[in-house]
């Protein structure tokens, strides 16, 4: 103070404020911490702190002034004077920009063949953005077909997992005979085939099924033939009956049996010859009630029975002109 004539004269004395610039890491999933930092105004510009936090699958850009506010300060960059009053607290908010190339699994699973259960076929890497949606993609599988797929959001810390089923596909096991479907049933691809009950045919034997690539018939289906691409057909195979035919000729000579198919005819044998009596045909049965058509089809074995008339004789008694 000057004292002047009993007057005084009083000078402002001046503490310069101080201020603090408070950072906020600006996500639920970033670890570290750091201090408030003191500034001074009108204190030469210093430097903000460096960067101590950290978020996984995110690179730090810089510092904004609010939550959702674009960058304005890079990472420890020089500042002064943010703040006037003293005592304030300048809120800093790190900005993190989404990291690329982080990788996220794709898993590709097959529907089994004889559940409605999945199993994981193979597993597929790939890339994105943190943030960002997937972009799994169906594979090309024969014999399967691709659900919807479910796309999910890429986490930073590779986490991230998709899901892609695979249905198997269907197609029908038909079974013919003569041309007509006698069954269809329908498999899923690789599922193994079961052969129906086998088909009855009167006068035929059944010998099997045959299908593309397999023209032996059989019977029994191996457990290795399983359903493919497209629709298998599958059919009958026959083979007719066989009778066999007999000719008892009662002590006539010997006539050969014959081996004829279903519903074909016997063939007329030449007639048998007995000393003493004259061949009348061949009859079903032993009494000798019903003569035999040839022109008759064969629908069973049999036997056919040789019938002799007798011969007779003229005696003739010559009396030399005696007595008649």
């Amino acid at each position: 103070t000057d004292e002047k004539g009993g007057e005084y004269d009083l000078y402002a004395v001046w503490k310069t404020n101080t201020y603090f610039v408070r950072f906020h890491g600006n996500a639920e999933d970033v670890t570290g911490t750091m201090n408030d930092q003191s500034f001074t105004y009108d204190e030469v510009a210093k430097a903000l702190t460096a960067n101590g936090y950290t978020r996984i699958g995110y690179i730090f850009d810089g510092w904004a002034a609010n939550p959702t506010g674009a960058k304005e300060y890079n990472n420890s960059q020089s500042v002064r004077n943010l703040a006037t009053e003293n005592g304030a607290v300048v809120n800093l908010y790190a900005v993190w920009i989404p990291g690329e190339g982080i990788r996220y699994t794709v898993n590709h699973y097959w529907q089994n063949v004889d559940d409605d259960d999945y199993t994981l076929h193979e597993t597929q890497p790939l890339e994105g953005t943190t943030g960002a949606t997937t972009a799994a993609e169906a594979n090309n599988y024969t014999g399967f077909t691709a659900k919807p797929i479910v796309q999910g959001t890429i986490a930073g810390d590779g986490s991230t997992v998709v899901n892609v089923y695979y249905d198997r596909d269907i197609h029908n096991a038909v079974w013919k005979d003569d041309g007509k479907v006698i069954s269809e049933v329908p498999y899923r691809y690789q599922q193994v085939i079961k052969a129906p009950d086998e088909p009855g045919k009167e006068g035929y034997d059944f010998t099997g099924w045959t299908w593309e690539g397999n023209t032996t018939p059989v019977k029994a289906i191996q457990d290795s033939v399983k359903m493919g691409t497209e629709n298998m057909v599958f059919t009958a195979n026959w083979s007719k009956k066989i009778y066999s035919v007999a000719f008892n000729t009662g002590g006539g000579s010997t006539v050969p049996g014959q081996t004829i198919e279903y519903k074909e005819k016997v063939n007329r044998p030449a007639d048998p010859e007995m000393e003493g009596y004259t061949f009348a045909g061949w009859y079903t049965d032993e009494a000798f009630e019903t003569l035999y058509n040839f022109d008759d089809e064969v629908f069973n074995s049999f036997t056919l029975y040789a019938k002799w008339n007798i011969k007779t004789y003229t005696v003739t008694f010559d009396s030399k002109d005696g007595s008649t």
